[in-house]
């Protein structure tokens, strides 16, 4: 599996992190996970297959996480790569609350995504032992909601699911000031975690049990 990030931020405006948006390539095809408004150029940007995208999956509906849904679907209408295209387009949302997905490809290398969420061990549950677990953590510390996590809320859950490799994004401002892996090895998390940067690549390889990164800046 190939796991990129388009944006590792939120709704806020900011200069190095765009709106929610991760493309998946496996051996079945591709699938972009959650589609914030700026993930349509920001495809384009890390030269990834757009117009042969197999599926969109919507967490929930925030627009830093759907504002990119209809541009998509528009740009695609009367894009010239797309004009001989015959196989469907698949799009999947939640009804309501926002969802976390697992994903299993064929070789048995699993990842498993959330986006915005309160604390619950459910997410650490659905998590046990993957190899990479991609969790938002909006806030440092003192979060002033409920439905967001906080480093050591995140941490917590990553203890709980001891996945091999984390990724923490959905990250607020509030971050830049922030030394990220000082703070995190503060909490002892039990695995790698990686502080998501827009443009991050990192492959989970099929035949042998490791994970390897590109670009992580």
């Amino acid at each position: 599996m190939k796991f990129v990030i388009l944006g590792s931020g939120t709704s806020v405006p900011h200069a190095q992190r765009s709106s929610s948006g991760y493309w998946l390539e496996t051996q079945n095809g591709s699938l972009l996970l959650d589609c914030g408004a700026s993930a349509v150029h920001r495809i384009a940007q890390e030269k990834l297959d757009w117009a042969n995208l197999d599926a969109i999956w919507i967490s929930h509906f925030h627009l830093d996480h759907v504002g990119g849904l209809a541009p998509f679907l528009f740009g695609t209408k009367y894009a010239p790569e797309t004009q001989y295209r015959k196989k469907p387009l698949c799009i999947f949302g939640a009804k309501e609350e926002s969802l976390a997905i697992h994903i299993r490809n064929e070789n048995d290398k699993t990842l498993v995504y959330t986006a915005d969420t309160g604390f619950t061990k459910d997410l650490g549950t659905l998590a046990l032992g993957v190899d990479l677990l991609v969790m938002e953590c909006s806030f440092f510390k003192n979060k002033p909601v409920e439905t967001h996590l906080e480093l050591a809320e995140a941490i917590y859950l990553a203890r709980y699911a001891k996945p091999k490799k984390v990724i923490l994004t959905h990250l607020y401002p509030e971050w830049d000031n922030v030394d990220f892996l000082k703070e995190v090895e503060k909490l002892s998390p039990l695995c790698e975690v990686i502080e998501a940067k827009d443009g991050s690549r990192l492959e989970i390889i099929g035949e042998r049990e490791q994970i390897t990164e590109n670009n992580l800046r």
